[in-house]
């Protein structure tokens, strides 16, 4: 085989048996891939077959433009994984999208990856989907591929709302502006950040309002400033929290972004070690400023938790939950 690829061996019993294969970025899993992902799981349980995610990383625009990870990415490949898993995929072949593979030919594709290596039985791929060297691959070229190998190809049709088409850009779009509301629409729960604490200098222990430090790597993020979210620590109780998310100017000690978490409760979070952390972004309350002292800061955010609380009145639905809950602690060693 000309590609080398390999599967991982999770995924050998599955590809075996023939496999429907959802193929895609994936990047955020708005609710136009969540779509692609329904019609392929129904598809899978209706033939007897499993569903399994193909998806890169680097996502190929990283690749070819050579841009940054957190100039462009919406989550992590952690993230990704149990997005997926959330979404009905029974595995995910995250395939290193390198030299050799991008100057497949589009037969090569189908024929070397699709065919030897997934056993694919059925593809189901958005409209906008292209494959090959220079993407020369068309659905309607791999519509009339697969039909000349026994594969059933679906192209799914693209899903909108009043504002458009759902899309990775329109995403991404909205986290550069801090919409958190046009986010939670989008993607269909709200916006998150998770890994492990980190300790913090300790001052907002000393002044009364302890925190908990999550520093943000590898993704893009909204603009600094303070945000009304949930916190979980234990995967299954949500706390009501406001977030900073910024460089503290006040105090002039970091210039790389950190998000620092208040309970607006009385719930404890675990002290004195690193702890997986979930935070997800309701609602953009204010920027980032500098303060001529700390006095005016407690006033300050004394004003943030009661703009926090009006905002976290109503709770999260069930389904948010659960793909929340999925997300805990993917990214925490």
């Amino acid at each position: 085989m000309s590609t080398n690829l390999q599967l991982p061996p999770h995924l050998k019993p599955l590809c075996a048996q023939g496999a429907v294969v959802a193929i895609g970025n994936f990047d955020g899993l708005h609710l136009g891939h969540q779509e692609l992902l329904r019609q392929a799981a129904d598809f899978s349980r209706g033939q007897g077959l499993p569903l399994v995610a193909m998806t890169f990383s680097p996502h190929p625009v990283t690749y070819f433009r050579g841009s940054p990870p957190d100039a462009f990415r919406l989550a992590t490949d952690a993230e990704r994984l149990a997005l997926l898993g959330s979404a009905g995929a029974a595995g995910t072949w995250t395939v290193p999208f390198d030299p050799t593979f991008a100057n497949l030919s589009p037969h090569d594709f189908v024929d070397d990856v699709l065919r030897a290596v997934l056993h694919a039985r059925g593809v189901f791929v958005g409209g906008d989907f292209h494959f090959g060297k220079d993407r020369r691959g068309t659905p309607d070229m791999l519509v009339a591929l697969g039909a000349a190998r026994g594969i059933h190809v679906h192209i799914s049709a693209q899903v909108a709302d009043s504002a458009g088409p759902f899309s990775s850009s329109r995403v991404r779009k909205a986290l550069r502006s801090g919409d958190m509301a046009a986010l939670r629409r989008d993607l269909g729960r709200p916006w998150t950040l998770q890994g492990l604490t980190r300790p913090g200098a300790g001052r907002g222990q000393d002044m009364g309002i302890p925190t908990m430090n999550l520093v943000p790597e590898d993704r893009l993020l909204p603009p600094r400033g303070v945000y009304a979210t949930w916190a979980t620590w234990d995967g299954a109780h949500f706390e009501a929290s406001v977030t900073n998310l910024g460089v503290r100017p006040t105090f002039d000690d970091t210039t790389r972004p950190l998000a620092e978490t208040l309970v607006l409760g009385q719930a404890q979070p675990p002290r004195g070690r690193g702890f997986p952390l979930l935070v997800a972004f309701v609602a953009w309350l204010r920027p980032e400023r500098r303060f001529p002292d700390a006095p005016s800061l407690l006033q300050q955010i004394e004003e943030d938790r009661t703009q926090a609380a009006l905002h976290l009145a109503s709770p999260m639905t069930a389904d948010e939950r659960s793909v929340l809950v999925a997300l805990y602690g993917v990214d925490a060693p």
